[in-house]
């Protein structure tokens, strides 16, 4: 998720000041056509503003198209889905501050035939449970 949210339009950002750099001045790897001579904080503006229109595009992109979709649905989950809580909450259950750690990869050949997935959230409750909870997948084969 935090690939798709943060790393993936920060990487076309820069990927496309590269190619834009290249198509105008027609050096290799110079970023020519930064504006270097600005202040870093104007720069630094620039920069956050070019990764917020491509996560902004990516975040529409991935609502209609279905291999990124299958990434992105769980952003629109209702209830918090987390497979991980800490021990140092005394009574985990009520907090239910937790991290969505465990997941499951599935080959792109199989993606449409998982139909349902759980997290096995009772199993952090049990004696001497893990932080970690399973996580499983129901593939219609």
């Amino acid at each position: 998720m935090a690939v798709v949210q943060l790393a993936l339009p920060l990487a076309l950002a820069w990927t496309t000041v590269l190619i834009v750099q290249r198509q105008l001045s027609g050096a290799n790897l110079v970023l020519a056509v930064w504006p270097t001579q600005w202040p870093i904080l104007a720069q630094l503006f620039i920069k956050i503003a070019i990764g917020d229109f491509f996560r902004y595009w990516l975040h529409r992109t991935a609502h209609v198209w279905p291999p990124l979709w299958r990434l992105h649905a769980v952003h629109h989950e209702p209830t918090k889905l987390y497979t991980w809580w800490s021990y140092r909450s005394p009574d985990w259950k009520t907090a239910d501050k937790g991290r969505r750690l465990d997941h499951i990869w599935v080959a792109p050949a199989l993606a449409d035939r998982v139909s349902g997935l759980q997290v096995q959230k009772h199993a952090r409750g049990w004696l001497r449970p893990s932080d970690h909870v399973p996580v499983t997948a129901t593939l219609e084969v």
